[in-house]
């Protein structure tokens, strides 16, 4: 167990001064920001081995003790069986919007779907999932018939999630596929409003864990269905019920049940999670662990801190420091399940309760991941060297009025080619008999978004061509 904390702390020590130089960086801002990729790179998988082998040692503990929550074990591999019966956590939805948590045990989740069945991927929005963040929708218990009703659902669940904000501004950035599945039945298992007749096509079913609301599915017959779009980020398993239920694993899957209007605000809740890296911030009073007694040590989550006051995150510049000029931005106890010990950045939000929008900090973790995967130029042109006289081109994700197109040659700035995205080059005043450096700059203003040097070296993209003046 000291060497499992020796290397989250090795990790986080490493994450943490990298940051702290990116914010005194200034000039230096593109170094910077590669050191935190660095540093962010190495500690992600050291947090992930960390805590996998954390889940390991309390399976063993629990198994060796017959113990509950809570109860310690030695640091080794418990083996196959006891891997097997790791318990891990699933999130529930109450109508009024409360959030709760769910300790799972994978055997116990799964209902055999079924295989083979006529299937189809349509996308919905986006002409390609190459440079975009690909949602995928795949339903269960729609009958050939049913089809209609399901794209109809889709539709109006997706058009809700990205009236959300920050997704209303990036839209272009993201891409969604329907998967039609023919269910040789009506309706999903353990719907008190209609229970299924025969199994459906992804096993989905209420009542998972014994929890009324909590409708799981089998996870491997859902990714098989998934896999007939050509990207799949996030998978969204959809229900033919109006009996509200869902959940959302935090590992790129939710479920979700197809005609209940709220749905979408599940959706949004776990791209949180899988897009924005975002933690809890809600109080579970029946949580059984996850990250140890609140306040432990500083969570990896950009809105959850132990930092108790906004005096000290404004000397830290640490977390959501830059928003601690906006109204309502402070530090709310009560967060990562725990009611103590970690701080959030608003009294309530999407990642506390259903109906509430993203805070400022979560919007702006959600962009910068957005920039993670996408980049703000989609194609340029030409690809070459260019000798003789023709149109330079670049292709914009969002539209050119939404991001700053900028233009230099020979690292001189074009002004009046700013906001252009092509540039005739005969028309550049080039010296003739010698080769030029022309470039194009495009780079993302958004206001939801206050790191200026993360700005600078992920949201600001370069192309450049050598051009023959003549």
């Amino acid at each position: 167990m000291a060497i499992i904390c020796r290397v989250r702390r090795g990790a986080r020590r490493a994450l943490t001064v990298a940051e702290r130089g990116l914010d005194a960086a200034g000039v230096a801002g593109r170094r910077a920001g590669r050191a935190v990729r660095h540093a962010r790179a190495s500690y992600r998988p050291a947090m992930r081995l960390a805590t996998a082998a954390c889940v390991l040692v309390t399976a063993l503990a629990l198994a060796a003790q017959g113990g509950g929550p809570g109860t310690a074990g030695p640091c080794g591999d418990p083996g196959p069986q006891a891997r097997a019966a790791a318990p891990w956590y699933l999130e529930s939805f109450a109508p009024d919007g409360t959030i709760t948590r769910t300790r799972a045990l994978p055997a116990g989740m799964v209902s055999s779907g079924i295989t083979g069945l006529p299937a189809s991927a349509t996308p919905i929005h986006g002409a390609t999932t190459a440079n975009r963040f690909t949602v995928v929708f795949v339903g269960d218990g729609y009958t050939a018939e049913q089809a209609p009703e399901f794209a109809q659902q889709v539709d109006a669940l997706w058009r809700t999630l990205l009236a959300t904000q920050p997704f209303d501004a990036y839209a272009p950035y993201l891409a969604a596929y329907r998967v039609d599945i023919a269910a040789p039945g009506s309706g999903v298992s353990d719907d008190p409003a209609r229970p299924a007749k025969t199994p459906s096509p992804l096993g989905m079913h209420y009542r998972c864990q014994g929890v009324e609301r909590l409708l799981c599915a089998d996870d491997a017959t859902v990714g098989s269905y998934a896999a007939l779009a050509p990207a799949q980020d996030l998978v969204v398993a959809v229900a033919n019920s109006s009996t509200y239920g869902g959940l959302a694993s935090g590992r790129g899957t939710a479920s979700v049940a197809g005609g209940v209007p709220e749905t979408a605000q599940i959706l949004a809740h776990e791209l949180g999670h899988s897009l924005g890296a975002l933690g809890d911030e809600y109080a579970d009073p029946k949580d059984l662990g996850g990250h140890g007694e609140g306040g432990a040590e500083e969570p990896p989550f950009p809105n959850v801190t132990t930092v108790d006051t906004p005096t000290r995150l404004l000397q830290d510049k640490a977390k959501w420091w830059r928003w601690l000029d906006t109204s309502a931005i402070s530090t709310y106890e009560g967060g990562l399940h725990q009611d103590t010990g970690y701080y959030r950045p608003t009294a309530d939000s999407l990642m506390r309760s259903l109906g509430q929008p993203f805070n400022y900090p979560s919007a702006e973790a959600l962009v910068k991941s957005l920039y993670g995967r996408v980049k703000p130029i989609d194609a340029s042109s030409p690809s070459e060297n260019v000798a003789t006289r023709q149109n330079l081109t670049v292709t914009t994700v969002l539209p050119a009025t939404s991001l700053e197109v900028s233009w230099a040659v020979d690292g001189a700035a074009v002004p009046a080619l700013a906001g252009r995205t092509s540039a005739d080059t005969g028309a550049l005043g080039l010296a003739p008999g010698t080769w030029h450096s022309v470039q194009a700059s495009v780079r993302d203003t958004t206001v939801w978004v206050r790191d200026e040097a993360y700005r600078d070296d992920a949201m600001t993209q370069t192309v450049s061509w050598w051009v023959w003046g003549g």
